[in-house]
Formats: structure tokens, sequence, C-alpha cells
């Protein structure tokens, strides 16, 4: 028995002209470990989306607010997220159930694995992308890696069995074939239910509870029990592990999308080897094509008051009516009190043309700050008869006001955890970190440096936003992150365990001090000359340290020549022997 292989692609490599909405299909010569599939055995490579190269200080005088004046990664190759299916097919290509039972040899010979890549956002137009299947490179070294055969079986149920069933899944990692089993010790629903297991190679009984999520028995296998379900005592499920064989080099195949987004590949799917007669399933016959504004577009105007929504197919006008295409309106914040300003729902004109759909919104009814809702209902249909079949829905951004941020701004600052956020996330959480800076903003007569005060406002702006994102995100510990460009490798290492959070939290309260004090530098920020020794008067001062004199907060109290020095290194000489001064008050 050999490794996985391919059988054939979809589309197949080297094919133009590919819908941006595509899916993405592989299928198998046999059945895979779907477990180490989707844990990087598989991913799609397009361009780079990343906007910055990892957590960390960018110096610019001044600071810049203009989108384009910041990086990005042009040409460069990034990972794009999808979503998987993975589908049992039979010798035909058509799916099975996966749990139908019928693989009694246990060997996974008799079906074939198919796995459905789906982008979660669509492609770019006219850009070449690339599908890598993993495999081990040298499978004649110590070192297995990549894509195995299936290693985890479907359950056998045993001769005494209630109304319970059980899963097993992982990937198997022991180095002989053997078979596991469980008996059910003590009836009840999962978390009740207990359980004993063995081997058929380790006769040893071990003992478990019952759960809904899966648990580890031994080298990789896990077991979850189902709910709504009752097992009963004597219950038996055993399963087949088999050592995994691992596919021999990686698999790697290209396409380019078209300039638009057909329903229907432009050319027939290919095969590698094996199977024939594969068939590709168009999409819709009648949709939506496009929208302007885009869809989750920002900073629209509130002059731009007519929607345009062009379809697929020549539209039946009796279909579009006030109650089949609705336009709402909502504060971007949420808020139902009216600050900031929405209406509810707003009043509008529509225009039928051949295949679009041209809607005016009433002027008075649109505001800074708003989200607006467009929703077709399902009904909406072409002159054949073809109706959408699901109520289509997009939404746009007016213009958000305060702004004193640019989203690449928050990217920067967040590194590559900044990836995880769509562009109008970003836009919110700025617009928020933004109202935020008014609120400690001081009155105009007391601001002393305009330009002092705007960069220390746009720097709250950024790292108040970047806060607002990662409040909520276990993994933005900071504690290192990696990015690699083509042989530029850049990392970070966050000194003394100090989170992202800790980080922003302080550049905050620094920038909000600035801010407060009008641009001035003063008394937090200007620098104060410290003297060393007791009363050393004619002593010439030295170091600079930036510090409140008022205040004993780290290591200079006064500026006064003939005065004590309260610092945390001061050392007083008195009858020879230096002593600590620090406790004195």
């Amino acid at each position: 028995m050999a490794g996985p292989a391919i059988i054939s692609t979809v589309p197949v490599s080297g094919a133009v002209g590919v819908p941006i909405n595509t899916t993405i299909s592989i299928i198998f010569d046999q059945e895979v470990d779907t477990y180490r599939l989707k844990n990087g055995g598989i991913f799609l490579e397009g361009p780079d989306e990343s906007k910055s190269i990892g957590p960390g200080m960018l110096g610019l005088e001044p600071p810049e607010t203009d989108e384009d004046k910041f990086l990005s990664s042009p040409g460069l190759k990034g990972i794009q997220s999808c979503s998987f299916s993975f589908y049992r097919v039979d010798g035909s290509g058509a799916s099975v159930d996966y749990y139908d039972y019928g693989d009694t040899a246990q060997a996974g010979q008799l079906y074939r694995t198919k796995v459905v890549l789906t982008p979660e956002t669509s492609l770019k137009s006219l850009t070449e992308y690339s599908v890598y299947i993993v495999g081990d490179e040298d499978i004649t070294d110590e070192y297995d890696f990549g894509l195995t055969t299936r290693s985890v079986f479907d359950p056998i149920k045993g001769p005494n069995l209630g109304t319970g069933d059980v899963l097993f899944y992982g990937g198997y990692t022991g180095s002989i074939r053997q078979r596991f089993f469980i008996e059910i010790t003590n009836a009840g629903a999962p978390g009740t239910a207990t359980y004993e297991w063995w081997t058929s190679v380790d006769s040893l009984h071990r003992t478990g509870t019952s759960s809904l999520g899966y648990r580890l028995l031994q080298d990789g296998l896990n077991i979850k029990f189902l709910e709504g379900q009752v097992y009963e005592v004597g219950d038996s499920f055993s399963v087949w592990c088999d050592v995994p064989l691992y596919q021999e080099g990686s698999y790697k195949f290209s396409f380019v999308t078209s300039s638009n987004s057909p329903t229907v590949l432009p050319t027939p799917s290919g095969l590698i080897t094996g199977i024939t007669g594969s068939t590709l399933v168009s999409g819709s016959t009648f949709e939506v094509s496009s929208t302007s504004p885009a869809d989750r577009s920002l900073f629209n105007s509130i002059t731009l008051v007519t929607i345009t929504v062009t379809f697929s197919a020549s539209l039946n006008a009796g279909t579009i009516t006030d109650s089949t295409v609705t336009v709402e309106g909502s504060a971007v914040d949420g808020s139902r009190t009216g600050t900031p300003a929405y209406t509810d729902s707003i009043t509008k004109t529509l225009s039928v043309g051949t295949t679009t759909l041209t809607i005016t919104l009433d002027p008075d009814q649109v505001f800074e700050n708003n989200l607006i809702r467009v929703t077709l209902s399902s009904s909406v249909a072409d002159t054949t008869g073809n109706t959408l079949g699901t109520d289509y829905s997009f939404f746009y951004v007016t213009d958000l006001n305060p702004f004193y941020a640019g989203i690449r701004h928050v990217r920067l600052r967040l590194g590559s955890l900044g990836n995880y956020y769509t562009d109008d996330t970003i836009a919110f959480a700025i617009w928020d970190a933004s109202r935020e800076a008014d609120a400690f903003a001081p009155y105009i007569s007391i601001i002393t440096d305009t330009v002092a005060y705007e960069r220390a406002r746009t720097q709250f702006v950024v790292c108040f936003a970047a806060l607002l994102l990662i409040s909520g995100n276990t993994g933005a510990s900071g504690d290192s992150v990696r990015k690699r460009l083509g042989d530029f490798d850049v990392s970070r290492s966050s000194p003394s365990g100090k989170t992202s959070a800790d980080d922003l939290k302080d550049c905050i309260s620094y920038y909000q001090a600035i801010m407060e004090g009008g641009g001035e530098l003063s008394p937090l920020h200007k620098p104060v000359n410290v003297v060393k020794g007791e009363y050393d008067i004619d002593s010439p001062a030295f170091g600079r340290l930036w510090e409140v004199p008022d205040y004993p907060i780290a290591n200079a109290r006064s500026t006064t020549s003939g005065s004590l020095r309260w610092q945390k290194t001061f050392l007083a000489r008195t009858r020879g022997n230096l002593r600590s001064r620090w406790e004195r008050e």
C-alpha cells in the first residue's frame, strides 16, 4: 500500500478565467487523514493582504495619515483564509454517507477522500492562485511530515448496543496496527456514562468518563460521545487504527482568475489520472453581480444617495417593490439613542433597468457615522422566472467623524494580529477611539502646540483602537511574532513577558498626557537636570531625565542646586561610608 496521491483537481492546473467566487476541490486515490489535512496539510496561496511586517514602532516624521504611504506587500504571496469540507466519495466521485460503516476491511481503500476549500472572501480578479498539498519531501529519512493515509477508521459496533453511538477521530501516531475497544460500564448520557477501554495489543483496562468533546485515548486517537444519546451498560465499540503512510513529496497546482465573476468555469474539469466523468455544477442562473457602493465599503459621502445593484440577468420589474427592497440606516456603534443620528427605515425611490436596479435615497435621511443596509427579497426574479432564492443583503458605511488615524496605522501597530480584522472593523474601532480622544481634548485656548497635539492625538487613537480590537483576543499575548517575506525575516519577542495589551495601555497613557497638556511637553515630559551629591553646589549638572519635578516618581525630586536629591540611585557620604538616603522624607 502506497501513500496518498491526487486523482483530480477543480480547477485543473493551469486553468484561466476561473470565477472569483469559485470553490476548490481535490480528490485523493484513497481515504486520507483529514485531521492532518486541515491542520497545515493544504493551503491556498495568493496575494499577500498584510499591511505590515510585525508589531513595532515605525518612525515617521511627521506621522502620515495617507493610506497609500504605508507599508503593503505588493507582488508578494500570502496564505488565503479558507474553510474546509471533507467528503467520502466512491470510485465515480459520488458522495456516500461518511459513516456508512461499509469499509469492513478497515483499510481505507474502499472509498476516497474529497476536500473542498471555500475562500472566506472572493478571490481577486486576474490573479494567479496556487494550492499546496504538503507531503513528505524525503520519505527515506527519519523525519515524517505532511499528509498521510487515513489512520483512524469507522467505529465497529458491538453485539450489545443500546441507543448510543460514538465517533473516533484524530491522527494515529502508533507504530503498529491495532484495534481499540471501549465498553460502557455505567449507563447514562454523555458526562454521566463511564467506560473502560483497552487495545488488541494491550489488555490493560483503563477507565474514562464520557464527554461531548473529543478526549484523547492514546497515540493520537480521540473519542467523542454524542449529544442526546443514552448509553447502556455493555454497549461496546471498537475501531482499527493503522500506521499512516505519508504522501511522497508535496503537490502544487495553480490557476488564474477571471476579470469578473462568471458562474461556470470556462473549461471543463480535467483529470490527472483515474476517475472519469467528473462534472461541474454551475452556480445560480440569477444572482447579484455587483453593487455600488460595494459591500462593506467605507467613507461614502453623505451626498452619495444613489445605490446601484447589477444582476446577472434581465429583471422582472414586477418583483421590485418597496416591500421586496428595503434600506435601513443605523448608527455604526449600534446606538439607538439618536446620537449619532440615523434613519431607521430610509425613504427611497426605485428605478428598474434591463439588468440594473437604481435606488435613490432621501438625502435628508442619510447622516455621517451611518451603516446603510440594503436587503433584496428572495422573491426578486428575472424575466424567465428564476428568483434569487434567498434574501440578499449588503451594507456600506458613510463618512466616519471624528476619524483621527488611518486603518493602516492600526494594522502597522498590531503587526500580524492586524490581519485578523477587516477594514470596516478597524475603521469602527478608530472612530470609537477618536471619540475617546475628543473626550480628553482640552479647551482650544489651552492648546499651545497644535502640531504636537495632533500628532499625540493620532498616536492615542491608534493605540486605543488597537486595544479595542485585541481586548477580546486571548491569543494577543504579544510574546513573540514573526513574518517572513521571501528572504526577509522579521521577528520580535516581547521583553519581560509584557503583552501587546500592556504596551498599548502604556502608549495610551503616554499620549493622553500630551493631549491633555495641549501638546505641551511640560511638566510630565520635560527633561530635568539631575545633580549627584548631597550639598555639592558647585558640581556641574549632568544627566537628563524625563520626570515630574514635584514628585519622586523615578529618580529626581528637585532641580534646586543646594537641596537634597531624593533619588533611587542617590547615595550620601557619611563618615567615609555610603548609605542610602531614599528612606528619608
